[in-house]
């Protein structure tokens, strides 16, 4: 989904990487409120849902009625909670002032879901830097950028419904440290040069060869995304894309292991029959499994789960590149299979028209879901995935050329 990522230092307002306030009541962020069913905000970033489908019931993990509550709008401000045990109201994110009690309030049990995030909010931002204002009124509160940061606050507002979600996330989940965080970054990285790696061996004609690392790499990679993205607040169809490329991915992991299983028990037994025939081993010959593993698919669809992961939604700066990367191979296996595959009738070709099936399925639901959850409008979403198709189609002929011209004598 469009998603605004926030600065960390900018106590104790919310802003975009140290520029003003964010402004809720005028400008893009209204706008989105206006035009979207869902709006987020959380220490990632603000985001919200204007062309994909939001309902309420999504929120799974946040069911407890204690933790739902009514939240109009507010002048300067996301929305004002009234809490009527209380008498007071609480203030999400003003761009004005941000107000503290300096004395808090005596411990009272919280009554309803604003007592119970008043009570939730009385209790964090001690640090100094967090930057509120004192006040001596006891009635006046606000949340601020430290209760994203140091506290871990996690807000949903459906601005149709006036309806706000809150919950507190726990410190200590592996997923959301530092140390995960730097996995990932290093497993990106490492995958996108076998991308390139790929890439450049279609180009010469060479075999794209899968070892033995890289394959478990990928089935820790893929593994591990299941815990880690379904703490993720994607949407609906972010998360129909989700189960999609972890099932594509895990299937295609499971024939690499397969072809290196086979490849390894096949130089075995060459190597067995070259000794009991007292003879030199012939030299390995390139097989039709070396050429037609589909590493570019799984390594792709691996990347753009750990990097939706990193950013919380699809709408990553690396999701284009992705996208026309996955386009462009189908697209050439799609004209491989046409021009040369097609022409023989045995099982290596239902096999490679297989591969093809599961290859398109996978990059039409990468261009209709992740194009269109990532969308701000409907006419963003048709020209965005109209040009991503249209680059794919002639990246995947431009390369079947090149590919072409290289292998005629």
């Amino acid at each position: 989904m469009p998603a605004l990522a926030l600065s960390h230092t900018s106590f104790p307002f919310l802003s975009s990487q140290g520029r003003a306030p964010l402004q809720w009541t005028h400008g893009s962020l209204f706008r989105a409120q206006l035009g979207s069913s869902t709006l987020r905000v959380g220490d990632r970033g603000v985001g919200w849902c204007a062309t994909c489908e939001l309902p309420v019931a999504e929120w799974a993990d946040w069911p407890h009625p204690r933790k739902r509550l009514p939240c109009p709008p507010a002048p300067g401000a996301l929305c004002a909670a009234r809490v009527a045990s209380l008498n007071a109201s609480l203030v999400l994110f003003p761009s004005a002032a941000v107000r503290v009690a300096a004395a808090p309030l005596a411990a009272t049990p919280p009554m309803d879901a604003s007592g119970a995030l008043w009570d939730a909010a009385q209790r964090s931002c001690a640090s100094g830097e967090s930057n509120r204002e004192l006040v001596l009124e006891q009635r006046a509160h606000a949340v601020s950028l430290c209760d994203l940061v140091h506290d871990r606050f996690d807000f949903v507002l459906h601005p149709g419904l006036g309806e706000l979600a809150w919950r507190r996330r726990d410190n200590e989940d592996f997923f959301y440290s530092l140390i995960w965080t730097a996995l990932v970054i290093v497993v990106v990285l490492f995958l996108f040069t076998r991308v390139c790696e790929n890439l450049a061996n279609i180009i010469r004609g060479e075999a794209r060869k899968s070892d033995w690392h890289t394959t478990l790499l990928l089935l820790a990679a893929t593994v591990c995304s299941f815990p880690a993205t379904a703490r993720n607040d994607f949407a609906a169809e972010e998360r129909v894309l989700t189960l999609v490329l972890q099932v594509y991915a895990l299937v295609f992991v499971a024939f690499l292991f397969c072809q290196s299983a086979w490849e390894t028990l096949r130089s075995k037994i060459e190597h067995d029959y070259a000794l009991l025939s007292d003879t030199a081993a012939p030299p390995p010959a390139a097989s039709h499994t070396d050429r037609s593993v589909n590493t570019t698919g799984v390594l792709i669809a691996v990347l753009l789960l750990l990097t939706a992961h990193l950013q919380n939604t699809y709408e990553t700066p690396f999701l284009s590149v992705f996208v026309i990367i996955f386009g462009v191979r189908s697209f050439l296996k799609v004209l491989n299979f046409t021009l040369h595959h097609s022409k023989y009738q045995n099982l290596f070709t239902a096999y490679k028209f297989a591969v093809l099936l599961a290859d398109t399925f996978a990059f039409l639901a990468v261009l209709e879901l992740a194009v269109r959850s990532a969308a701000r409008s409907s006419s963003e979403y048709a020209s965005t995935a109209a040009g991503l198709e249209l680059l794919s189609v002639l990246g995947g002929a431009f390369l079947y050329q090149v590919v072409r011209s290289r292998r005629a004598p």
